[in-house]
């Protein structure tokens, strides 16, 4: 029986097998560490060009969203745009 390597994990952004060096495992997923980045969109830009944040994330500075459509994988972004764009408001102040 010959050897044959085992299939590497695919990264949810680039498709991709992901190996052991190159890994951050988060949201379910296996993630590239250069493709472990913030997905919200950027403040409007005047080019009209639909830029995102793009920082890159690791094990301590990101957050989830879950996406609107079932069975979508969840999606990652920065602590900072998380909160600008999901995170709790206040209403109005207590006396």
């Amino acid at each position: 029986m010959p050897f044959t390597m085992p299939a590497a994990p695919q990264c949810p952004v680039c498709n991709k097998g992901v190996y052991k060096m190159e890994e951050i495992v988060a949201l379910g997923s296996t993630w590239h560490k250069l493709c472990f980045r913030c997905a919200a969109l950027a403040p409007e830009d005047p080019s009209g060009s639909e830029t995102r944040c793009g920082k890159k994330l690791d094990l301590t500075n990101y957050a989830e969203r879950k996406p609107a459509e079932e069975g979508g994988h969840p999606i990652p972004y920065c602590k900072s745009c998380y909160n600008k764009n999901f995170g709790f408001t206040r209403v109005g102040a207590a006396i």
